[in-house]
């Protein structure tokens, strides 16, 4: 099979001393110079395979060596092997000076793999054969490998129980079993030292794609500061295999953030969606980061226990800039500890980040986009994190370090959403339905006074104009109501010619399949249910009062007969842009005869605002709680439940002792990110005990079902005062 191999979206700059010595090196191995661990079968003439340099972030002189191929692609990861020594390490602990590891997920097992999810350090623990330095962690619900076709469950191979076309769609390079996110189409991995908790780094890293159908970022390769070493694109292999590969000069790979295809695995695939999972791994030997040393042991910490809260994120439109800015109520949250600032975040549909800025704990973030752009058309998610100062503001990070805080607009409401308040396909300019609605209500209800106006003044010519105008603002130009009403020949439109009916009907339309949803969240159902009332307002009710009050008018022998039908106009065209207080009881509610254009505007945004909840364990302020305080506990119980620790965050004197009791089925761990201390992996109804002696705040995780980052799954900061 032809494929045609995308390059990398650096521009390349070969350098002919260090590509001439990688070659020089896979001919060598060609030649029989040495054989690669893994056995492979020759190539055939259907393989195709690309080896370039691309200039990265690096200093000139230290490009990285890129390694593509698809069809036959055996070769292609030999190449890549030996590019990275040759020495397939294995499963056991490391490190080791050289060589690579490999994993191929046909060893998981099979009460771990499909529909079952991927512990996220799986292929990190501590004894040979998964001793890897391999942690795995994505944005969506986790990560999984495929069924093979001999499960006790009956799954479906190839992620059959998600999609059954997904079984003949996606092939395999080493049979039979896959991997890849779900509810999400983004996996970061980061590496460790094999069987240890020691933050590593490596030479490259390199993975077989299935069924890459569109051309796509596929791998994004970071340092241990979070700095870009560039992005790489993967060969396009419609129903085949491709393999992307890099490779660095020295072991400068913290983590790679990998990206499938346009979507996550789902019911739909085609029309314009493409999905693709990813076959083995191969990565150079984890070397340990220069300087990384475990910290010494913490004597005891008290952190008061931080309560769950939610963050408001909400878009907003500034003047007129639609939906240009943002802002975050950050009041409920401790100021960040010292040395940390919290970040914010936005984040793109395939899971693409952009910091907005540095924010403070206990006051309210702002942003606005400098060039006006509309953030709801670009962005569907948000993240608060926790990041050092100085690289929020030298604008570095890629994607953030310690996400604390995390949520999105549902998924199966983004495309109603956008055309609501983003793009309109086809109205004029693509004028969104909902801003749309309430600019020409506006402008309807302008018209409707002028007519009225021109009534007081006895000038019933000119009135009769802004009666034609009101009327075609109403019904668009492509009604059969819309022309010439007055008689003078020419029939007048100031509005946009789309119609205030139209766009309240396309509204109402969208807004009513979000409410008919039943797994949304209920606040949202509700807003889209108001919607549509205050719609139905418009088209049922005001609407038809409207093109009836026009004809009375128009109807009248002069200006003093048309004097109540006018007013009465005049009256109907304000409902229908603000609304009108029918009860009397002073407010404008969502209400049959009470809600109008301005207040489904407001009801829509409510579509997108975003409740931000807990996804990571949050840390100790370092200044005083935004509200209140109280004496920290000399002992402390913390339940550790399938799957999360309650409470997630502690605060003690130095002193105090910290007991973990295993309330849940599941073995569990208390395991420190600084490597501190460690109550190993027990099971249920077991307990065991830390003794806090030094002030300060540790971030913990659970082996089994945590980050070891602290970042992410089962985690906990115990935070120890002086």
């Amino acid at each position: 099979m032809l494929s045609r191999f995308p390059q990398s979206v650096f521009r390349s700059r070969p350098k002919i001393l260090f590509l001439t010595f990688l070659l020089l090196v896979l001919a060598l191995n060609a030649c029989g110079g040495g054989e690669p661990e893994t056995a492979t079968s020759a190539p055939t003439t259907a393989a195709t395979a690309a080896v370039t340099t691309a200039a990265t972030s690096q200093p000139v002189g230290a490009e990285p060596v890129v390694v593509t191929g698809s069809g036959e692609i055996t070769a292609t990861l030999d190449q890549f092997r030996q590019a990275l020594g040759g020495s397939n390490n294995g499963g056991a602990p490391g490190p080791h000076t050289t060589g690579f590891r490999e994993i191929n997920w046909d060893g998981v097992p099979d009460d771990l793999a499909a529909p079952n999810f991927l512990p996220a350090d799986f292929f990190n623990a501590i004894e040979e054969p998964r001793a890897r330095g391999a942690f795995f962690s994505t944005p969506g619900e986790g990560v999984q490998v495929s069924a093979d076709s001999d499960n006790p469950t009956g799954a479906p191979v190839n992620f059959g129980h998600i999609n059954p076309n997904y079984t003949n769609i996606f092939k395999t390079f080493s049979p039979e079993r896959l991997f890849s996110p779900v509810g999400s189409n983004v996996v970061d991995l980061t590496f460790f030292v094999p069987g240890t908790t020691t933050p590593a780094v490596v030479r490259g890293f390199g993975a077989v794609y299935t069924d890459v159908d569109t051309t796509h970022t596929a791998f994004e390769y970071f340092d241990v500061a979070g700095n870009s070493l560039g992005q790489f694109e993967t060969p396009i292999a419609d129903s085949g295999l491709s393999f992307l590969g890099v490779v660095f000069p020295e072991p400068i790979v913290a983590r790679v953030q990998i990206k499938y295809g346009t979507d996550a695995l789902g019911p739909d695939d085609g029309n314009g969606i493409d999905v693709a999972v990813m076959d083995d791994f191969i990565y150079g030997e984890p070397q340990p980061v220069p300087g990384a040393e475990v910290a010494a042991a913490p004597t005891a910490t008290t952190v008061p226990a931080v309560p769950d809260v939610t963050l408001l994120f909400q878009f907003q439109t500034v003047e007129d800039r639609r939906l240009a800015a943002v802002s975050l109520d950050l009041s409920a949250l401790e100021a960040a500890p010292a040395g940390k600032t919290y970040a914010v975040w936005l984040v793109g549909d395939s899971g693409q980040y952009r910091l907005l800025g540095a924010a403070q704990g206990g006051q309210a973030f702002q942003y606005e986009d400098p060039d006006g752009q509309n953030l709801v058309g670009l962005y569907s998610g948000a993240v608060l994190s926790l990041e050092a100062p100085a690289n929020v503001e030298a604008g570095g990070l890629a994607a953030p370090t310690d996400v604390l805080f995390s949520g999105s607009i549902p998924a199966e409401i983004v495309p109603a959403v956008r055309e609501l308040v983003v793009s309109g396909p086809d109205t004029p300019n693509n004028t969104p339905y909902d801003p749309g609605l309430a600019e020409q209500a506006d402008v309807g209800a302008t018209h409707g006074q002028l007519a009225l106006d021109a009534i007081a003044a006895g000038d019933f010519p000119v009135a009769r104009i802004h009666v034609e105008h009101t009327n075609n603002i109403l019904v668009g130009s492509a009604s059969p109501d819309f022309g010439d009403l007055n008689g003078d020949g020419d029939p007048q439109n100031p509005g946009d010619g789309y119609g205030i009916l139209p766009y309240a009907a396309r509204a109402s339309e969208l807004a009513g399949s979000i409410a008919e949803i039943a797994t949304l969240p209920q606040n949202i159902r509700q807003a889209a249910g108001g919607m549509v009332l205050c719609a139905r307002n418009i088209t049922a009710t005001w609407g038809p009062e409207t093109q009836q009050l026009i004809q009375e008018v128009l109807g009248s022998a002069d200006a003093a007969a048309a004097e109540g039908p006018g007013v009465d106009l005049a009256e109907v065209t304000e409902a229908t842009a603000n609304g009108v207080d029918a009860n009397g009881n002073g407010e404008i509610e969502t209400a049959a005869d009470e809600c109008g254009a301005v207040q489904i505007y407001r009801l829509s945004h409510q579509l997108f605002d975003i409740t931000m909840t807990r996804t990571g364990a949050l840390p100790a302020g370092g200044g005083a709680p935004a509200g209140g305080g109280g004496s920290a506990p000399s002992a402390v119980i913390v339940s550790m439940k399938d799957f999360e620790f309650d409470p997630a965050a502690i605060t003690v004197p130095v002193g105090a002792t910290v007991t973990w009791t295993n309330d849940g089925v599941q073995q569990h761990s208390a395991t420190a990110v600084d490597g501190s201390f460690d109550t190993g992996l027990y099971g249920s109804g077991e307990s065991a005990s830390v003794t806090f002696d030094t002030a300060g705040t540790f971030a913990y995780y659970c082996q089994l079902h945590g980050t070891p980052d602290g970042t992410g799954g089962m985690v906990g900061t115990v935070t120890v005062q002086p």
